[in-house]
């Protein structure tokens, strides 16, 4: 089944390859808010109905402070078959797989409105190999099937791709997932990789560029080395692997610390481990050890904590003169600003960095992406980044 996967994607390359080969292509991105904010147990007074928090509210304002709400999904456009069937999907870095969900399929979330009809796709053919994954918020299963797909202007080229018929995610706003992780066991199934393949780009880079704008966070993602990421206000970081992890499909680097800093004062805890850069998660995930610490540094700016499960909140009664967030990457100090760190709920503010010790590693969610320009480089292995939002320095 495998060498009959693998012919099959061969003859559609060959009839895709005469895509021009260009630098770089540019899609422009979607950012959407999280839905479901849940419902936590307020530890400093009374539980507050979080269910009732509004989120269609892009800016929330509170006395004394206003902040961006970067509990965000980045979602891009992308047509599949013959007859170029439309689909809304989640940029994932965490995970390897595009995969869309098949008409008739049993969805768990009621958001998903387009569904893939391979029936109706002359260029469909299903490999009839079998597919699964499992998320932090789900799990989807089905089968593999090769189509065309199109990502941007009238550019086709051969993929494959999962086609979902089972599907139990807490996603919302989108209709499926571009996994855009380091590897796969595959680099048949790796969407950047397909697309150097068709030789839409030549090379495997991709990045990410957000600017707030009039209140708003505009984005796009660029197909190819970017040519900004070459100037010389820009820091890297080589990747590396998580420990006892088998198989390290991860955008990872070595974090040494994280901190709390003010105008006047950066108090920095130890950190150091390989934190994994994921588009899909909407805060700064950190290590449940470190929670002491740092709620302990916090209760002089009154602040508390909020918990659901085993994963906790910072929540501050006041929102003016709270303090930036910092992580040392690779001897950089990275500054992430209050105004997306927080957002803000009946005159408190609360923190977009949770601690749990459900996951082996940290990860460095989506505020990060809004602060700092990224490039993803699967051919020097490394990640790249300028500031947006955000500010750098030399540690």
């Amino acid at each position: 089944m495998k060498k009959s996967l693998l012919a099959w994607l061969y003859i559609c390359l060959l009839i895709s390859s005469k895509a021009l080969e260009q630098e770089t292509m540019e899609i422009p991105l979607q950012t959407v808010p999280v839905k479901g904010v849940p419902k936590y147990k307020y530890l400093l007074n009374e539980d507050p109905d979080i269910e009732k928090y509004s989120d269609t509210n892009f800016i929330m304002k509170a006395e004394g402070q206003s902040f961006f709400n970067v509990n965000r999904l980045f979602l891009a456009p992308i047509k599949v078959g013959s007859n170029n069937q439309p689909f809304t999907l989640l940029l994932d870095t965490g995970s390897p797989l595009l995969w869309v969900p098949k008409v008739g399929s049993q969805d768990s979330y009621p958001t998903i409105t387009h569904h893939y009809n391979p029936s109706t796709s002359t260029t469909s053919k299903n490999t009839l190999s079998p597919f699964s994954i499992r998320y932090g918020t789900g799990s989807c299963s089905g089968y593999y099937y090769i189509d065309k797909l199109t990502y941007v202007g009238n550019q086709k080229f051969s993929c494959v791709f999962g086609v979902a018929d089972q599907t139990a995610l807490s996603i919302n706003s989108c209709d499926g997932i571009i996994g855009l992780s380091k590897n796969y066991q595959q680099d048949s199934l790796s969407f950047i990789h397909n697309i150097k393949t068709a030789k839409i780009t030549n090379n495997l880079a991709f990045s990410l560029k957000f600017n707030i704008q009039n209140n708003q966070i505009v984005g796009k993602m660029i197909l190819g080395k970017d040519a900004d990421f070459s100037k010389s206000n820009t820091a890297t970081c080589p990747l590396t692997t998580i420990p006892n992890l088998t198989n390290n499909i991860f955008w990872a680097c070595m974090v040494t610390s994280f901190g709390i800093k003010t105008s006047t004062a950066h108090q920095t805890f130890t950190l150091a481990q390989a934190a994994i850069f994921d588009t899909g998660t909407n805060n700064i995930m950190l290590p449940l050890s470190m929670f002491s610490q740092v709620v302990n540094r916090l209760k002089k700016f009154y602040c508390g904590y909020m918990v659901s499960g085993n994963a906790y909140r910072i929540v501050c009664e006041i929102t003016s003169n709270l303090p930036d967030f910092t992580l040392n990457i690779n001897g950089y100090e990275y500054t992430l600003p209050k105004d997306i760190m927080y957002f803000t709920y009946q005159g408190r503010a609360m923190a977009n960095v949770l601690f749990s010790n459900s996951l082996p590693f940290p990860i460095i969610g989506s505020q990060f992406f809004v602060a700092f320009h990224t490039l993803f480089d699967h051919d020097s292995n490394h990640m790249t980044f300028y500031p947006s939002h955000g500010t750098y320095k030399k540690a």
